[in-house]
């Protein structure tokens, strides 16, 4: 039996990237939009941040046109939110994304974890994709991202990039 994964495609690991780097210092909460190919197997095609949404480096909240913008249907299914967790502040989940689950059991969420790095590093973990950001200077920033599903309990999903 094939374990749980979430496939990204890599248009939306670049919109991923993008808006982590671009909100780095704050926390971004992004819907993820695909389908979910069987019970336990999700493709995302791609992600949207919210513009709506007011950050700050621990939480995130909402106003009305969030909730309004929320509602707006595209050609692809809501399956999951991504949110990044500011610069060093690291990637786990927290209660949030716990109610999240707990509230959505058949979405997913993916969790970013952005750090500073002395040299270019990736992680050779199945449930973990890692990509790297160069700024001038020699500046290298580390991006992890993890996703996660509930089935029973919280649960790690194996992490692929589609050709």
């Amino acid at each position: 039996m094939e374990p749980e994964t979430i496939i990204i495609r890599p248009t939306a690991l670049d919109e991923m990237v993008r808006a982590s780097y671009e909100s780095k210092d704050k926390e971004i909460i992004c819907e993820l939009f695909g389908k979910q190919e069987n019970p336990m197997n999700w493709i995302i095609e791609s992600v949207h941040p919210y513009q709506f949404a007011k950050r700050s480096k621990r939480k995130i909240s909402v106003n009305e046109l969030f909730v309004e913008r929320a509602s707006i249907s595209s050609c692809n299914e809501v399956i999951g939110d991504f949110h990044l967790h500011p610069l060093n502040v690291g990637g786990s989940y927290n209660e949030y994304d716990i109610n999240f689950l707990e509230e959505n059991p058949n979405m997913i969420t993916i969790i970013a974890g952005l750090k500073t790095a002395k040299k270019e590093s990736y992680h050779k973990n199945p449930f973990l994709i890692s990509s790297v950001i160069h700024k001038r200077k020699g500046l290298i920033y580390r991006l992890d991202l993890k996703g996660y599903y509930k089935n029973g309990r919280i649960r790690s999903a194996l992490m692929k990039i589609s050709k």
